[in-house]
Parts: C-alpha cells; structure tokens; sequence
C-alpha cells in the first residue's frame, strides 16, 4: 500500500461499514451504491509521486493512465485515441466526441487556456485567490446528452494558491467512482498539479510543494464492487 493509498483508505473503511449497515443510495437504474458525501481528503504533495494509488488488491492502471494522459495533452474531444475503452465509447455522441477530455478543458484555447491563465494569476500576484481552473460549465445541464451524448463532466475545479511560500491546491469532483474513478482521476490532478509547480518555479526559485485538498462530493462504490470495497479497507 503507497503513500495515497493509506490516506484514502478510511474512506473505504466507511464505504464498508456503510455496507455491513446496508446504508445504501439506488441510482437511476436501481442499483445499490454507497456513498460519502463530500469527505475532505488532504495528499502531503511531496509524498504524491505520480498520483498512482496502489492497494495490493488494486493498483492504478499505469498502461491506461498513461494512454488517457496522452489523449487528454492532445486536447482532442474525438474519442479514437482510447475508442478501446468502453465507458468512452458508452458515453460519446454520434461524431464520437465527449465533454469529458480534461486535457481540453484545461489546457486548450477553446476553454479559454485557463492552466495559462491561472498560472500567470499567480505568477502576478502569488497571493491571488484567482487562479482556478473550472472544469465544468453551467450549459453541460443542457450539453451532457447533446446529439445521444451521456457525458455531465465529473470534475468541478482545481483551484491553486501559494500560501506560506506553498503550491496549495483544493480539487473538487462532483462525482467520484472509488474504484474507476480514483484510481485513474487521482494522477490526473498530481499530473496538473506538478506542471503548475514546475513552471512556477522559473518565478518563485525557492517555492515548496504542499498539500492538495481533495473533495469528492460523491464518493461512492456500486454494488458489483462492494466486495472489492471491503478487500482494500481490511488491508494493512
């Protein structure tokens, strides 16, 4: 077990008691889930690493992540890049193209460059409260299943701030599957993360890593993975 994987494993802990207690939430199919609503989870960023997550029951799928992480540098919304992957495929509308690129959405001048944006907030006024990176958007209440798409974006915001001469960071999801989405979403943030801190270094030569506040509103396991819930919160 690494480094995040001991910092998230209380929350599978409750997720199992949650379980035993049969204190379940049914989503829109009627399939049983459990759920934390909003558990603040602190990573110290010096101990992050790669963002991999790693149990001995489940791992970070390093292949995947790092075929994911390459398609959303592309800032590509077409989907042929990871056309092997079923939730992509499941979710895409008729031209095969998705909301859910995050590379797009914070990289790309057609989301209004805002990793650029923020880091020049911050590059400007290192006390700023400015520099967040907005993932989602007020129209994806209308866009989520334009043209037979099924994607509401799951990602809220990364908001950074240099505090006590730190590269802080709160991120926040909406929605968070603990077993394929943690997993895969967690290294991601650290990817984002470390580009921001590296290239505030070239302004701040003498800026320290921090800490990223966490907050999955939904933190939540479906029942085909209660079982795998409770294997990763026995682990020692």
């Amino acid at each position: 077990m690494n480094y995040l994987a001991k910092v998230l494993q209380p929350n599978y802990k409750i997720l199992s008691d949650k379980i035993d207690k049969q204190d379940f939430v049914l989503d829109k199919t009627g399939c049983k889930i459990v759920e934390i609503i909003a558990p603040r989870i602190e990573f110290d960023m010096n101990k992050a690493e790669s963002g991999y997550v790693d149990f001995e029951c489940r791992q970070s799928p390093r292949k995947y992540c790092e075929e994911e992480n390459d398609w959303y540098i592309s800032k590509e919304l077409n989907i042929k890049k990871v056309n092997n992957v079923t939730i992509w495929t499941r979710i895409a509308d008729e031209n095969d193209e998705i909301n859910s690129n995050y590379g797009y959405l914070v990289y790309s001048k057609g989301n209004f460059s805002q990793f650029s944006q923020c880091l020049h907030k911050l590059e400007s006024d290192r006390d700023t409260r400015q520099a967040i990176i907005i993932y989602t958007r007020p129209s994806i209440h209308l866009e989520y299943n334009a043209l037979n798409c099924s994607d509401f974006i799951c990602t809220n915001f990364q908001h950074f701030f240099i505090r006590n001469n730190t590269l802080q960071c709160v991120t926040s999801m909406r929605s968070n599957d603990c077993i394929f989405g943690s997993f895969n979403d967690i290294p991601w943030f650290v990817y984002v993360y470390n580009d921001m801190y590296t290239k505030l270094l070239t302004t701040y030569s003498d800026l320290k890593k921090g800490s990223m506040v966490f907050v999955p509103n939904s933190f939540h396991a479906y029942e085909r993975h209660f079982d795998l819930v409770k294997q990763i919160a026995l682990e020692n």
